[in-house]
């Protein structure tokens, strides 16, 4: 299954992985060293005699191939050669894995659409180390080939690449930065929380709602929000009337106890006009806290508009009842999975484990999609995995969610 590759990717172990999608089977062989732990590092593609063949993701002396079917039409784009930088090991080894593991699932289904036609070569490289070994990847994939590179995702691995390369092949960065214009092959594709916070004040504003209660984490993820959110409710007309911050849960302490301590002060200032709409970002868990807590304060409460981080990424009617009415923008792969070609072997990794580690897969699978058409290529609009992507003037990649609504414990569209 494709999800259990997320633990073994790094393990040392041979993996042969076949997976049946639209009636083609698609094999994906992981070759790692039996006897070393180290992170994977090429993905590479044999494109010779035009023959689509096995990604092979291997580490250091391990190689293989196989051969994919090959009945789709002919597609006139010229193949890319594609090389990521993703931390396959050290501290965010796990965002890395969901990212590759995307990407992958997007190369298999791109191979069954264009088949002989169009073969993109797919490299990966390890840039968990740190700083260092990202502007060291970006020089090696520079050397090997690739014509578009991909990455990193962190801003200190970003700023080593871009301060000690030129930038001769062009770059997709998975976040974003403030000065992306002085680079020219420079392009941003990134999860940024104010952009989400955003479209929640355009949706508000638009269904009718001018007056706006917060209730956002005391933390600078939180501040993000409301900064992204406030600045775009305003601009629109409408006002923010009430901040009301809890304080961010730690994984070891006594969620409930920590969680509501800072609430029940001020938490009934949002229930008071004139604010009609309140912005709500916490996860699953601490969500059914607070909003069971604003219930229990008022036996109706303002429209309540919520972050994608409110829902875990799967059903779980009997716990989510208590967010029944509330509306949230979120990703397609999240929330209608089967409306993609790949989603049949891919499902049981994108509800696996939770929503965070689904949204990276489907992070990972669109930065293949970009990279594939993004090279050359300035009027880019694209239906992915995370959103409507569209590129922008300014080289970077915006991205629109879609809405969902809590009823009877089930988000619907």
């Amino acid at each position: 299954m494709l999800h259990s590759m997320i633990n073994s990717l790094s393990k040392p172990l041979c993996l042969n992985f076949i997976s049946q999608c639209g009636g083609v089977a698609l094999c994906l062989v992981v070759l790692l060293s039996a006897c070393t732990r180290q992170p994977i590092t090429p993905v590479s593609e044999n494109i010779q005699n035009r023959e689509p063949t096995t990604v092979i993701a291997h580490a250091t002396g391990a190689q293989t191939a196989g051969t994919l079917p090959s009945t789709m039409p002919l597609t006139k784009r010229a193949p890319e050669r594609i090389g990521m930088l993703l931390p396959l090991s050290g501290r965010y080894q796990t965002v890395g894995s969901a990212l590759q593991l995307g990407a992958l699932t997007a190369h298999f289904s791109h191979l069954q659409a264009n088949q002989r036609h169009i073969l993109h070569t797919l490299r990966f490289y390890d840039v968990g180390p740190g700083p260092d070994a990202a502007a060291n990847a970006y020089q090696q994939a520079t050397q090997d080939g690739m014509t578009i590179i991909v990455g990193p995702v962190n801003k200190d691995a970003i700023d080593a690449v871009l301060s000690k390369n030129t930038l001769s092949t062009p770059l997709l960065i998975l976040n974003q930065i403030e000065y992306a214009d002085k680079y020219p092959r420079l392009y941003q594709f990134g999860l940024a929380p104010e952009d989400e916070a955003r479209q929640i004040a355009e949706k508000a504003y638009e269904d009718g709602y001018r007056n706006a209660g917060l209730l956002i984490p005391d933390s600078g993820w939180g501040k993000r929000l409301a900064d992204g959110f406030r600045q775009r409710f305003e601009q629109l007309g409408g006002r923010v009337i009430q901040i009301q911050t809890y304080a961010h849960a730690n994984e070891n302490l006594d969620i409930p106890t920590h969680l509501l301590a800072s609430l029940p002060t001020h938490s009934s200032e949002l229930l008071k006009p004139p604010i009609d709409m309140i912005f709500l970002d916490a996860a699953a868990e601490q969500g059914r806290l607070l909003v069971g807590e604003l219930r229990n304060l008022a036996k109706s409460l303002p429209a309540i508009y919520s972050t994608s981080h409110l829902y875990s990424g799967r059903p779980s009617p009997d716990k989510d009842r208590v967010f029944d009415g509330i509306v949230f923008p979120d990703m397609p792969w999240v929330l209608n999975p089967g409306n993609f070609p790949s989603a049949h072997s891919a499902r049981p990794y994108s509800t696996a484990k939770n929503g965070e580690e689904a949204r990276l897969f489907a992070f990972g699978y669109d930065a293949y999609s970009l990279a594939s058409l993004l090279n050359g290529d300035q009027r880019l609009a694209l239906n992915g995995a995370s959103g409507h992507l569209q590129i922008n003037n300014n080289q970077s990649i915006s991205r629109t969610l879609i809405w969902a609504r809590f009823n009877q414990g089930y988000p619907q569209q």
